[in-house]
This record gives structure tokens, C-alpha cells and sequence, in this order.
């Protein structure tokens, strides 16, 4: 039964664009931020032997419509950074990550706080099945409000 249930969820998400953004209403990110002066921090130095694995996943980004480029005149600049992605100990890539953390000092504090892992594992304890999921880039699966897309350049 629960098979048949998950078979139905699986062809049911099988017709969605892999490419596209997450549909559901509740999916779309503001940034509550307090203060809006913008923020433009010079680029990060990217070690040379990750320049062109980055260069790749940022061009499949702007493919797939999941980036674009700024505006000319955008006062807005966040550095990305760029490390070594590990999968089962072995080397798996690279992984481009926008370095977030002047917006963060800046967001309001929604106070959303993470469980606790004991709370977590005695929720769980019971449980008869389990499900891992693992999305691809999942940051860039979320659509950005118009009016908060500059401050992300």
C-alpha cells in the first residue's frame, strides 16, 4: 500500500521540469533584511585547479535559468567561493557556494530554530520507513522575489 503511495507521488513529480523552480506558494524567498545599503565585496581568489569545474556548474546555472546575470549598474557584489565536494569519501566535484553571510548579519531573526538531534531521533524511534532525499543544487530550486534578486548579484 504504502509502495503503490509513493509509486503515485513519483510519476505524479515525474512530469514536473527538472529545471524549474519549485511551484508551491510557500516556496518563494524574501529576504526580510532591516537594513538595505547595499554591499559589494570583492571576488574571492578561486584556486586554479577548481576554476574550471566552477566555471561549469555557474554556466549550467545561467542554462537552466536558475541565475542571470545583474544588472549593469547593480551596487549590489556577494563572492562566491568554490570547494572540493566529497560523495562516499571520494572526490565528486565541486561545489559553488554565494557567500551569504553580510546578508545574514542584515536579516531580520525569524526564529525558526533547528530541532534538537535528541528530539529529532526520539521522533524517529518508532519509525518503520524512511526516505532520504538529495536535491540537486537544492538552493537554486527556490524562486528569489523580484525585489531581492539584486541584492544576491
Amino acid at each position: 500500500m504504502i509502495q503503490k503511495a509513493i509509486e503515485a507521488e513519483l510519476a505524479r513529480n515525474s512530469s514536473l521540469d527538472k529545471n524549474g523552480f519549485c511551484n508551491a506558494p510557500f516556496a518563494l524567498v524574501k529576504l526580510p533584511m532591516v537594513d538595505r545599503t547595499p554591499i559589494f565585496i570583492k571576488q574571492y581568489q578561486i584556486a586554479p585547479a577548481l576554476k574550471e569545474q566552477a566555471a561549469e556548474q555557474i554556466k549550467t546555472w545561467f542554462q537552466t535559468g536558475r541565475i542571470r546575470y545583474a544588472k549593469q549598474d547593480c551596487p549590489w557584489n556577494l563572492p562566491v567561493t568554490v570547494i572540493q565536494k566529497y560523495r562516499d569519501g571520494k572526490l565528486d566535484g565541486v561545489r559553488v557556494c554565494l557567500d551569504t553571510r553580510r546578508i545574514n548579519e542584515r536579516c531580520k531573526n525569524l526564529e525558526y530554530p533547528l530541532p534538537l538531534i535528541d528530539e529529532l531521533l526520539n521522533n524517529i524511534a518508532r519509525g518503520q520507513l524512511f526516505a532520504e532525499l538529495d536535491l540537486e543544487s537544492a538552493f537554486t530550486q527556490f524562486p528569489l522575489a523580484e525585489e531581492d534578486q539584486d541584492i544576491l548579484s
